[in-house]
């Protein structure tokens, strides 16, 4: 018989890719596997990927890889990052020329908000002393003596690092050779930019990489809901690296846009060029599909362009049949921590969502005390999906108002997921944001639970859909089927609408049985699920025992890549009575 729903969210044992589909298989699951708890280290971050993401291409028929999406807490962050480092190290050691302040073509550039993870540190340490050009800049708040938790500017310096607290008044032989920089300036320098360059030890042209994103490269980012982004398009690096030295020489960098690209990237301040503010307010404006925020500092943008704010427009998407639902972090939205402490500013922007209709989803990190919802990102629409994303919140330091300019050096990537890699990237943020919701759900009131929430968007024409197959391995009796059944009504709804969904075999592949045509559902639905042996003359039914099947229907979490994201398949591998 089913037990009672276990809350939380399904943590298949394994998944490996397929050519055309993501596989989730069952089979070895241990016979006391404590589902709950495997959930509960799910939820807290503590679970990683089989696989490490892959890449997504351009659309244009070139095979280099342009943009390569992760999401902290579920995939290897930092993994990436130090992967990153090595591979300059590598390359510098297999190179046994020195080269002059200024002219190393081994380099590593961070312009950063703060650095406070140990294997970080050590890593650029390690490279600076490899021969490799290390050069850090930092908000130079973070240099502050009183602020003892920020140590990586007295461990660099002590491993001989060059050090200058601000940037002001630095002559250019200076910048080049000084190797940590504080940045001081009227608004934050909130960069989360990494830049990394070697020669090609073929060619000698120059492998250029930045990465980028919400997360911080500190202590406790990991556990943090956060994206960070691995971008490789000559393009779009060349725009950070002017941003990188716009930043070192205190001037604002003219914003570029081009509409044939698939990516796009605009910093703040930006004195010429198209505005953050304007994209994002015209990106609501053109919306017909869908509208899923999920930003940490979230008020209510405004454009001296535009007449109206971001809260008005959001809710005339709503009002014209635009799914519009809002992931912030409590400490932001109503500056107040797990135990109700008062630790920020009251802001009153999700109390206008709230008024207009719009759910809002106000999340506290129970992690650790000072992790967050540190995700800053929009999803639009659901078949031709855009995403805004990078380190840039959504405020008036970061992105200006009507009266003052932007103050913070922020990043805003704008990617047309269609055009770079069919909706894979777009696909990606969607199962972060649907895992957010989850995530959180038991700390919300007032607004639909996650499983309400899901129903309702998953009924939009247009929201995607995942075919999905079974293989149970099960010995039967002369006269037995095989059935799955479970909480949908794909499944019999637990035999109240029949006995479910009927397995096949034959002489050949018994005791194999598959599903003939596989079953559509909606991307993100969550169920539960048992295998059953039916009589096919009296109709008595033997239940596999334990406890149920936990599934999710999205391809992308189950791979754990972008592989996932371009599936739209899932085949279930199962046998009766793993559980017991």
């Amino acid at each position: 018989m089913p037990v009672s729903r276990i809350p939380g969210r399904p943590a298949p044992t394994t998944a490996t890719n397929q050519t055309d589909k993501i596989t989730v298989d069952n089979t070895n699951a241990p016979a006391t596997a404590n589902t709950s708890q495997q959930l509960d280290r799910f939820e807290h971050g503590t679970r990683q990927p089989t696989s490490s993401p892959s890449t997504s291409s351009a659309s244009t028929g070139q095979s280099k890889s342009v943009l390569r999406t992760m999401f902290a807490p579920y995939d290897s962050t930092t993994a990436a990052e130090l992967e990153q480092i090595n591979e300059v190290i590598s390359a510098k050691q297999a190179d046994s020329r020195t080269f002059p302040d200024g002219e190393n073509p081994y380099s590593i550039k961070y312009a950063v908000y703060n650095l406070r993870n140990p294997e970080i540190i050590e890593a650029l340490i390690h490279a600076e002393e490899q021969g490799v050009d290390v050069q850090v800049l930092i908000e130079d708040h973070q240099l502050d003596p009183k602020k003892t938790w920020n140590t990586a500017d007295e461990q660099m310096q002590e491993a001989g690092f060059s050090f200058s607290g601000t940037h002001k008044g630095l002559s250019n032989e200076q910048k080049k050779e000084l190797d940590m920089i504080g940045i001081e300036g009227s608004g934050l320098m909130h960069l989360k930019t990494r830049l990394f360059s070697y020669p090609d030890p073929e060619t000698g042209k120059p492998i250029e990489k930045v990465m980028t994103g919400s997360m911080n490269p500190g202590d406790s980012a990991a556990n943090n809901d956060e994206t960070l982004h691995l971008i490789n398009d000559p393009q779009l690096v060349s725009r950070y690296k002017a941003k990188y030295d716009a930043v070192l020489d205190g001037k604002s960098l003219p914003n570029e846009w081009s509409p044939d690209a698939a990516v796009n990237v605009l910093f703040t301040p930006a004195t010429k060029g198209p505005q953050a503010a304007d994209k994002i307010l015209e990106m609501i404006d053109k919306e017909d599909e869908a509208i899923f925020l999920g930003v940490f500092s979230l008020r209510n943008v405004e454009s001296p362009k535009q007449r109206e704010r971001m809260v008005d427009k959001l809710k005339k998407a709503k009002e014209r049949g635009v799914p519009v639902v809002v992931v912030t972090d409590r400490k932001q939205s109503d500056g107040v921590d797990a135990q109700g402490n008062k630790v920020g500013w009251d802001d009153n922007t999700e109390d206008l969502l709230k008024q207009a209709g719009i759910p809002v989803y106000e999340c506290t990190n129970e992690a650790g005390q000072f992790n967050a919802m540190h995700a800053k990102y929009g999803i639009f629409g659901l078949s031709d999906m855009k995403v805004i994303s990078d380190c840039g919140n959504w405020t008036k330091a970061a992105l200006g108002g009507r009266r003052k300019k932007a103050r913070n050096d922020e990043s805003y990537l704008f990617i047309d997921s269609k055009k770079l890699d069919d909706n894979a990237t777009g696909m990606r943020y969607l199962s972060n944001f649907l895992q957010l919701i989850r995530k959180y759900d038991d700390q919300q009131t007032g607004v639909p639970n996650a499983d309400t929430l899901f129903d309702t968007l998953s009924q939009h024409p247009n929201w995607p859909k995942v075919k999905v197959d079974f293989d149970v391995l099960a010995q039967t009796y002369y006269g037995e089927e095989i059935y799955i059944t479970g909480d949908h009504p794909a499944f019999g709804n637990w035999t109240q609408e029949g006995p479910g969904l009927k397995l096949n075999t034959d002489g050949e592949s018994y005791p194999n049985w598959s599903t003939d045509t596989a079953i559509e559902l909606p991307f993100g639905t969550e169920l539960e699920y048992k295998i059953v042996r039916r009589d096919s003359h009296s109709g008595e039914l033997r239940w596999e025992p334990g406890q149920n099947q936990l599934l999710l229907v999205d391809p992308v979490h189950q791979s754990g890549d972008q592989e996932g994201a371009l599936s739209r398949n899932l085949d279930v591998k199962d046998r009766f009575g793993h559980n017991g």
